[in-house]
């Protein structure tokens, strides 16, 4: 079975969004330059490895991932990420009600609690690095 591991970007005094965030603007307010680390980005996941080694070796762990459990906000405001957070692995919610339709084929909505999602998403092997 695979290993549970938490990565976020965080600034020093434990924000994670800026203020005002929404879904027409996730990171809310100047939010984005908590994603600074990462590299240009593009339409390919690899596309935003960072330069920095010590930045790659977060960035090549949290992309070996099998599974990906987000919340039901962060998931909704990010638009579960078309459906593909990356390399096609599925992405698990924790949530008391699933939305009515649910058009991405890798979104799982749990509604059994948290320690049931953790159980599906360690359920899947990890990517391949």
């Amino acid at each position: 079975m695979s290993k549970v591991f938490l990565t976020m970007a965080m600034s020093v005094d434990g924000f994670i969004t800026g203020p005002r965030d929404d879904a027409q603007n996730p990171a809310g307010i100047n939010g984005m330059r908590l994603m600074d680390w990462l590299g240009g980005g593009g339409n390919d996941p690899g596309d935003y490895r960072p330069s920095d080694p010590n930045s790659q070796i977060v960035y090549d762990e949290a992309m070996s991932s099998g599974a990906v459990i987000t919340g039901r906000r962060t998931g909704d405001f990010a638009g579960y990420w078309g459906g593909d957070h990356h390399d096609r692995v599925p992405i698990f919610v924790p949530t008391h009600q699933p939305p009515a339709e649910n058009p991405f084929e890798r979104v799982h909505y749990v509604t059994d609690g948290i320690d049931s999602c953790v159980q599906e998403a360690k359920q899947q092997p990890a990517a391949a690095t």
